[in-house]
């Protein structure tokens, strides 16, 4: 006979990986905002209308990026094996069907936004683009 046993989850057990990452996260851009010097780059796309393309730009983002990027991922693994920890319990009263479905929607957006973005500066940057 199974027993059944209610467990008791405190505020405190779900709130503080949030707000470490959250600080986590928050250090690493503050990191970055001082410690690189930034500035603005523009390039003109097309003579004839004066369309420009700007961003801004500096030596040390990739680092800080990746470090990002890292703690976005931890946190989707870390949302993923909460869910899985409870996909066992019965859907009135469990979300994990729908957690997984958006985590899968989310990496086929990362995917698609990582592969336009790099199309897209691939072909701002390699291609000659003209206006018609």
């Amino acid at each position: 006979m199974l027993q059944f046993r209610r467990a008791r989850i405190k505020v405190r057990q779900v709130v503080w990986p949030g707000m470490f990452l959250i600080s986590v996260a928050t250090a690493i851009l503050i990191a970055l905002t001082v410690s690189g010097d930034y500035t603005w780059e523009r390039t003109e796309i097309d003579d004839v209308s004066g369309e420009t393309l700007g961003r801004c730009q500096g030596d040390s983002s990739l680092a800080f990026l990746l470090s990002l990027a890292i703690i976005c991922f931890m946190s989707t693994v870390l949302t993923g094996v909460m869910a899985y920890k409870t996909s066992d319990v019965d859907d009135t009263y469990s979300e994990s069907k729908y957690i997984f479905s958006l985590i899968l929607v989310q990496l086929q957006v990362s995917q698609h936004h990582t592969l336009f973005v790099g199309e897209l500066t691939t072909a701002c940057t390699c291609c000659d683009i003209q206006g018609s």
